[in-house]
């Protein structure tokens, strides 16, 4: 992932000369500097003059022979449709959104639209969406910007696979699956493979900085479901 002093022209000249989706970004509502670098370098470096121009890094049946792999495992006691369709329904300006990851913006390369972290409404999850998120690290010390790609949803096995995108740091992908207990309940698998051009990243860095950051995304996830439960209670006594 490059990073670049940020300037609006770039992106603002494509509207004038192209009056492609590019041009639809408006980089004073992205409040995180890394994200708007991150998104200037990845539309000018990589010629991207459309959202649908954005490439993941990883696709779907793809070998993964050489990346680095990493496990994490969560449970809840939910059912586990309920917890399937909170986490297709969810706001990404909820769930991700915390102490250390903070939520950007959100493009639909099939709807050419845009989504930034204080739009209200979300109409769930689908394939073509790019998700960018910050990550503040060490306290706010080091921001790093992220940007993820929704590949593939299997509303039949439950999951849902992330791609990293092309112009960042780390190439791969995470997928969460949602599995039965056998009391009923929820188990949430987050599967991660990754691999970037640094060693001393991979093996020390991004597993610990991907543990917390992925901890606290479903810990988002638990407390809107809690939020929501409450309120729909609250309702009902009404």
């Amino acid at each position: 992932m490059k990073f670049l002093i940020f300037l609006f022209f770039p992106l603002g000249s494509l509207i004038a000369q192209s009056q492609n989706a590019a041009g639809c970004i408006d980089m004073n509502r992205i409040p995180q500097r890394k994200i708007r670098t991150l998104v200037n370098t990845q539309f000018n470096d990589n010629n991207i003059q459309y959202f649908r121009d954005i490439r993941s890094t990883y696709h779907k049946g793809q070998d993964l022979k050489g990346y680095h792999m990493l496990e994490s495992v969560y449970y809840l006691k939910e059912l586990p449709e309920k917890v399937w369709k909170a986490y297709q329904n969810t706001s990404p300006a909820e769930s991700w959104n915390g102490s250390m990851i903070s939520f950007g913006l959100l493009l639909s390369k099939s709807r050419n639209t845009v989504m930034y972290n204080n739009d209200k409404y979300y109409s769930g999850i689908d394939t073509g969406q790019v998700f960018y998120v910050n990550l503040r690290i060490m306290k706010g010390l080091y921001n790093l910007a992220v940007g993820l790609e929704i590949i593939n949803i299997d509303s039949t096995h439950k999951s849902i696979t992330f791609s990293y995108i092309k112009g960042g740091k780390s190439q791969g992908e995470q997928t969460i699956f949602f599995r039965p207990t056998r009391k009923g309940y929820t188990e949430i698998v987050h599967e991660t493979a990754f691999k970037s051009g640094s060693f001393f990243r991979d093996r020390y860095l991004y597993p610990y900085f991907h543990k917390i950051a992925i901890n606290e995304f479903h810990r988002n996830m638990k407390r809107c479901m809690y939020e929501n439960d409450k309120l729909l209670a609250e309702r009902v006594l009404k």
